[in-house]
């Protein structure tokens, strides 16, 4: 399905490259430590051409005068860096054609993705092009500044490959990228010239709210409709409340602002007035649910002509593309450009930094963020925290017990005791090179398995079993206060959807008892060979 670009004058940005600076979070596929930011280099005081126009009319030759700042000379060192640049072009001749053959109309008002109408200036002399530097770049997004990045593709060219193994995994890509746009995906390609290294392509993938729509209802994405008026206070937060002060444990309003708790159902494209925040189809899905919806996509995407070859991760296994990931919200530390604060830099400044690790974890940012999987897992590891202290008090209380006790253990006394020196000799360790040896060389030794090993750890082993037993229930009283509060109660039962590895290897179709759908099944007769085998390899072993 062929998608329509952006029509008439047109504002666009230069993107930047990826930052291989620190970065907290984890990468996605393939390339390491990818920092937040669109992966190509800008050449400063150059006037770049437009390379995003509309479709539809044809351009003139370009005749471009550039209304910038120069030096005397040749300089160009005080032209500030190129941002956000906006082009106008002269009205045209619809028969004219560009150096391409891209066909132009003169448009004066732009459209984004969600039909938002943009209105653009007016220039009194129309023949010539502008170029307006503006101090906010959007590196986050396509060049025209509207389409923001959901996805990024990345590969570089193997000059050590043979010309065959080139030329397969060029059509691999080719066919994957053509079927992407089949699907609504907007595509947008960065050469290499214009990256860091010199020698990888990005592709830059964005989702229109057409695509994005269809996904979440497809996987059936739960997005919030009604707010919860229900309220619940923790043990600790009640005995902070009595005396009358706040809990130093938890993260102030005023750096993470608190969200209220909505109610959450399937999201219905015919119900779509129903839902929070429908009004900015924009903002509507998170950047979290966005890629996830994209990555849902990439996966289910064939790259040949067998429909059983398809899946982005299959195209990084067999080099076609090097990295498949997702980009963070620009750098984590905030720059003096940042038209607002960021997710992830409140994250750096409230979660990640070692000064805080007394502080409860936001973990409904986290979520918002990272999803729910990466949200449950530090929930998880933050109450295992929690709860390892009483276990590490009563451990500290058996080393005191073992170091108070030390000097009345009889056997070490009577082992580290210096008249008994040569007194009792102890077997060679080994048969040959080894010689005898004093038991007083086993002192060191003696004193330090008491303090660990003493009468109080008959105690503290008791203590363990029962606060493993209490870890175990607590948590899972835990967990589903955190399904229930971000509506993950039955995912797995009902709507968690089919892998597409697994649809296309299933031949036959049946109701699901319960929902009464149309599912893939997979035989038993398909089945059965695959049991045996199996069976039959761990019997031999």
């Amino acid at each position: 399905m062929a998608y329509p670009p952006p029509q008439g004058n047109f504002s666009y940005q230069r993107a930047y490259p990826p930052n291989y600076d620190q970065n907290p979070y984890p990468p996605a596929i393939g390339f390491q430590n990818y920092i937040a930011t669109d992966p190509v280099q800008p050449s400063q005081n150059t006037a770049y051409p437009p390379t995003t126009v509309a479709y539809h009319g044809t351009p003139p030759p370009l005749e471009t005068q550039v209304h910038a700042p120069r030096s005397n000379g040749n300089s160009f060192d005080d032209i500030p860096e190129v941002g956000f640049e906006r082009y106008e072009r002269k009205p045209h001749q619809p028969s004219a054609k560009s150096a391409s053959g891209v066909e132009l109309e003169n448009v004066e008002e732009l459209q984004d993705d969600y039909g938002n109408a943009q209105q653009d200036e007016q220039l009194s002399d129309n023949s010539t092009t502008r170029i307006q530097l503006d101090s906010q770049p959007k590196p986050l997004y396509f060049r025209d500044c509207r389409r923001k990045i959901d996805y990024i593709l990345a590969y570089q060219e193997h000059p050590d490959k043979n010309a065959e193994w080139q030329e397969k995994r060029k059509d691999k890509r080719e066919f994957f990228e053509k079927n992407l746009k089949e699907q609504g995906l907007e595509l947008e390609q960065e050469d290499f010239e214009a990256s860091m290294d010199g020698k990888t392509v990005y592709i830059k993938v964005h989702a229109p709210w057409e695509v994005l729509a269809h996904g979440a209802e497809e996987i059936m994405l739960r997005m919030p409709t009604i707010e919860n008026d229900v309220e619940t206070k923790g043990l600790i937060d009640k005995l902070f409340g009595c005396f009358g002060v706040s809990n130093p444990f938890d993260i102030s309003e005023e750096e993470v602002p608190s969200e209220a708790n909505y109610f959450t159902c399937a999201f219905k494209r015919d119900r779509i007035e129903n839902f929070k925040g429908h009004e900015n189809k924009e903002t509507f899905f998170s950047n979290s649910q966005r890629s996830l919806i994209v990555y849902r996509i990439l996966k289910s995407t064939t790259y040949d002509s067998d429909e059983s070859k398809l899946g982005v991760d299959r195209l990084v296994d067999n080099q076609s593309y090097t990295a498949a990931y997702p980009l963070h919200e620009g750098y984590h530390k905030p720059s003096q450009n940042s038209e607002r604060k960021t997710d992830r830099q409140t994250l750096y400044n409230v979660w990640a930094k070692f000064k805080r690790f007394y502080k409860k974890q936001p973990l409904n940012l986290i979520r918002k963020y990272f999803g729910e999987k990466v949200g449950i897992y530090f929930a998880w590891l933050g109450f295992y925290t929690i709860l390892l202290f009483p276990a590490a008090v009563v451990g500290v209380i058996n080393v005191i017990y073992g170091l108070a006790k030390l000097g009345d253990y009889t056997p070490t006394n009577i082992i580290c005791n210096e008249t008994l020196r040569t007194k009792y000799a102890m077997c060679p360790r080994c048969d040959k090179k080894c010689d005898y040896f004093p038991l007083h060389d086993t002192c060191g030794y003696s004193r330090a398995a008491y303090v660990f090993d003493n009468e109080f750890t008959v105690i503290f082993a008791i203590f363990m079993s029962f606060w493993s037993t209490m870890f175990l229930e607590f948590w899972k009283r835990r967990q589903v206060e955190i399904a229930y509060n971000w509506d993950l109660l039955g995912f797995e039962d009902e709507e968690e959807t089919i892998r597409p590895e697994y649809e296309v290897v299933c031949t036959e179709y049946r109701n699901n008892p319960i929902t009464q759908a149309q599912e893939p099944y997979y035989p038993a007769s398909m089945k059965c060979p695959r049991f045996i085998l199996s069976a039959s390899s761990v019997l031999l072993m």
